[in-house]
This record gives structure tokens, sequence and C-alpha cells, in this order.
């Protein structure tokens, strides 16, 4: 037990709830415990209050703005994908391109106020995941039509009558053009 941390979640209490045994380890076992490199440098009374104010101003003032960032990024992903389309782009490139911007919306929109777009980022992330057939480029184009849309009416959540209509029409198409 003196090679297992005083601190360590392994050690001999949480062991015995866990397992109903003491913990045993080899001659030869060792457990490294790293320093937490972020505690050291915050310090243990957390972020200080003026950076947090500051993180939040930051994230406000992207709420305002985030569907026109939304819009502008939309066009480089566009010609990312008419690129993969007409040739002119690798389509592994191209592909890969569309995927990260699906992983981002799927991650920020949220955070943004604009869950709607995380839902249909999450939704085309999943159909770049997969090769890209014929039926598969349909599905890409019609998603990022629908962010499109959600984005210029500003469409928070599926609530809103616009929205509703864009995710039954999405499934119709996912459903039409999806191999069986």
């Amino acid at each position: 037990m003196d090679r297992l941390a005083k601190n360590s979640p392994l050690n001999k209490e949480v062991h015995m709830k866990l397992f109903n045994k003491a913990p045993t380890l080899s001659a030869a076992a060792q457990i490294f415990y790293p320093k937490n490199k972020i505690k050291d440098k915050v310090g243990k009374g957390g972020l200080p209050s003026e950076m947090l104010s500051k993180a939040d101003d930051a994230v406000v003032a992207l709420k305002e703005d985030y569907c026109t960032i939304v819009e502008d990024q939309l066009v480089t992903i566009w010609e990312s994908f008419n690129g993969v389309q007409d040739g002119t782009l690798n389509q592994d490139e191209g592909i890969a391109d569309i995927m990260q911007a699906a992983f981002n919306f799927k991650g920020e929109a949220g955070t943004f106020g604009y869950p709607m777009i995380g839902q249909l980022g999450g939704s085309l992330y999943r159909y770049t995941n997969v090769n890209p057939t014929a039926a598969n480029m349909t599905i890409i184009k019609l998603h990022l039509e629908a962010i499109g849309a959600v984005a210029r009416h500003k469409i928070q959540n599926d609530s809103h009558p616009i929205a509703k209509e864009i995710v039954k029409n999405l499934e119709i198409a996912i459903a039409k053009f999806s191999p069986k």
C-alpha cells in the first residue's frame, strides 16, 4: 500500500469500497501521478473572477454574431463541397474540411445559443464520416442547406416552425437517399 499515493483515487479506503479487498501491487508495478499543470497555473482558488468575466463577455459577444459567423463558414464549406463534386478538390481533403466544420458546429453551437445548428452539425458529421457516395453527397448538400437556412433565420431550437419543417424534410431526404 505504501506505493499508492495517499491522495490517489486508488487509496486503500476507495479500493476496499470498490473491490471489497485491499489493493495489491506486484513488486515491479509503479504508479506515477503527473502534476496537474492547470492547477499549478491557476492555483487552488480557481480562475480569477476577472478572467471568468472576460470569457463570459467574449461568449456573449460571439452569441450576437454567431449566425453571421456560421454563414461565413458555410461559404468556405460550400467551396469544399463544390470542389469535391466537380473534381477540382481532392475528395478526402474536401470531405475532411466539411467534417471538421460539422464537428465544430456540433460542439460550439449550443454554447452560443443555437442548439439547432449543433444538432444539424452532428447529423452532418455522421454523413461525412462514411465513404462519400453520390447519395451521401446529396445528404451532405441537404445538411449544408439546412444549416444555412437555420443560420439565416436565426433559429435557435427545433421548436421553431421553420425548424420543424427543416427537420421533417431532412429526415425524409435521409430516408430516401440513405443506402438500404
